[in-house]
């Protein structure tokens, strides 16, 4: 038993680092409104941000733990944020405003939802979210960044 503990003590840790390798690699998303603004709070101080396409979005720091979000064109950017735990990474989604102006959709819900469709070579993505009644609302089409006009 003593002769494999260094080989399970070196396959504990790959299977640590992978792991741990694994969860800072998810990409979440962040949904925005055109011409809106949001409040992005962190969990912890950032020390460093990194946008993508600053034609879809803006980013200001409004504190270490707090950053303003504010849509500029509709599509989707990378956005980067940099904290002592490593990095944390958003598909920042730029959307239109619902179709129907006397639909008011909770913005504090994480309930959004996109659709990939697929028309020949064509790719959009359509984006819904839930309305204060917890319904359904279609906010718009995006395009996805590789089709983004440039």
């Amino acid at each position: 038993m003593t002769r494999h503990r260094p080989v399970l003590c070196v396959l504990a840790l790959f299977f640590v680092i992978v792991w741990h390798g694994s969860a800072q690699a998810e990409t979440l998303r962040y949904y925005v409104t055109l011409d809106q603004a949001r409040v992005l709070p962190m969990p912890e101080a950032v020390t460093k941000v990194s946008l993508a396409n600053p034609a879809i979005a803006d980013v200001m720091v409004l504190s270490p733990q707090q950053l303003l979000v504010t849509a500029k064109s509709v599509g989707q950017t990378s956005l980067l944020l940099f904290h002592a735990r490593g990095m944390t990474s958003y598909d920042l989604i730029v959307h239109t405003p619902p179709i129907s102006e006397a639909v008011r959709v909770n913005p504090e819900s994480e309930q959004f939802h996109s659709v990939l469709v697929h028309r020949a070579d064509k790719v959009t993505s359509q984006i819904f979210g839930l309305d204060t009644e917890n319904g359904w609302v279609e906010l718009g089409t995006v395009r996805p960044a590789t089709e983004a006009k440039k």
